[in-house]
């Protein structure tokens, strides 16, 4: 659940969203591995990829491509979901 502007923790949440956003539009791998330290970069990859397809604040042209890539690769939406038809994203 959201913070409200409020709480004290909203500044806390916003930075946190403004980081999460920039790291998935980049597909920053160091921020990956700081929130994955266990996981393989391959893995992390694929799931950076899904995070930024599902991610409604991301911009479409940068979801669309990571669905591109993540089909491209034979690996399916997060949880398993069907794709929904393209040009199509998830709201």
């Amino acid at each position: 659940m959201k913070p409200s502007r409020d709480t004290p923790d909203y500044a806390e949440f916003e930075s946190w969203k403004e980081d999460r956003n920039r790291a998935l539009r980049e597909l920053d791998m160091g921020y990956a591995k700081v929130m994955m330290p266990a996981s393989k970069e391959e893995v992390r990859l694929i799931a950076m990829h899904k995070a930024r397809y599902e991610c409604t604040e991301i911009e479409p042209h940068l979801r669309e491509a990571s669905r591109e890539w993540l089909e491209d690769h034979k690996y399916n939406r997060l949880h398993g979901t069907p794709w929904p038809p393209i040009g199509v994203l998830p709201k």
